[in-house]
């Protein structure tokens, strides 16, 4: 799907259309090795293609500051943004079994907010190329907007280290703390820190319904067995855990009291927390939130709760490599 993909982009190009490409460096290795960027590198002058980070046997840390994001903008009028990679594995078809397929969630979005999504993907073009920032605020880039297309009230979350720190980390928090109904939460990785499990604990225990939703098939099995790790603590704590069955979900959303959602790039895990650099956006009111909901309840009946007696019957051997792998989140 990528080289099908690039071959459309690079048809573009050649219209005369503008086309950047920025590419996390760790999450496209593979891409990276079998020289995928460099068949397309350099053929088309409107074409650029990026990495956002530059790793080097004198910088070896940075290997950890990864940009997780998932945007496309197009014209300065039109975003999609949420969960989805560039992958093979997320199209259904002759080519990817049921055991390889991806579940994900995305969305198209209009209006204001998209000039931001715009000036979070020109910071870190800025940033991977060294163009002067104070050149990207044009008619070009930012065109004027005529009127407000949607009934949503948006506001866009960019999070990592140097720029917004913690960002996405402190909208869950906010979930956890102001909560008064429900807290709905979908995501493919549940392996936050200590503080936030207590904040939802401190939620349920004031009488709001949580449900935490995360895939029975993982695509990584280490952080699986560190996300299951946690089950005992949140059933205890009253906290509803269900597993999505059939293929891996990657959907990453959050619903609080039916009012206002989060969704985008970010995980529920210490990576998305402190580490990644991601992108969220609230969404309030509107029609789009009832869209979300029911997204939600179709997850939730395809899933399976976890339950008291599930957790007993564990294995001695099983226990120990979940405790092991909490260990090293």
């Amino acid at each position: 799907i990528g080289e099908a993909i690039f071959e459309v982009l690079e048809r573009k190009a050649r219209d005369g259309v503008k086309v950047k490409v920025m590419y996390d460096r760790f999450g496209s290795s593979h891409a990276i090795m079998a020289h995928f960027f460099r068949k397309y590198s350099g053929r088309v002058p409107n074409l650029q293609i990026k990495s956002f980070m530059k790793i080097n046997l004198f910088t070896p840390w940075r290997i950890q500051l990864r940009n997780h994001r998932k945007l496309l903008v197009v014209d300065g009028k039109i975003a999609f943004i949420g969960g989805i990679n560039i992958s093979s594995n997320n199209i259904s078809g002759v080519d990817s079994t049921k055991f390889k397929y991806i579940h994900d969630l995305h969305c198209r979005m209009e209006g204001p907010a998209v000039g931001e999504l715009q000036f979070s993907f020109l910071r870190d073009w800025c940033y991977a190329t060294g163009f002067p920032t104070s050149k990207i605020f044009t008619e070009e880039n930012f065109p004027p907007l005529n009127a407000l297309p949607g009934d949503s009230t948006v506001r866009i979350i960019d999070t990592g280290p140097g720029q917004n720190p913690e960002a996405s980390q402190k909208v869950f928090f906010t979930a956890a703390s102001a909560a008064q109904k429900h807290i709905w939460l979908m995501t493919p990785y549940f392996v936050p820190d200590k503080p936030f499990i207590c904040a939802l604990g401190m939620a349920a225990a004031r009488g709001v319904d949580i449900k935490i939703i995360v895939p029975r098939n993982n695509n990584h099995w280490f952080v699986d067995f560190a996300c299951k790790s946690l089950y005992e603590k949140l059933v205890i704590d009253g906290i509803r855990v269900f597993e999505k069955m059939g293929s891996f979900s990657h959907v990453k959303a959050m619903i609080v009291d039916g009012e206002w959602i989060m969704m985008g790039s970010s995980n529920c895990d210490v990576r998305s927390f402190r580490l990644n650099y991601e992108l969220d956006f609230v969404a309030y009111n509107g029609e789009f939130i009832n869209d979300v909901r029911e997204q939600f309840l179709k997850e939730l009946y395809d899933s399976v709760e976890v339950l008291p007696s599930d957790l007993k019957n564990k294995k001695f051997v099983r226990e120990l490599a979940e405790n092991i792998c909490s260990l090293l989140t």
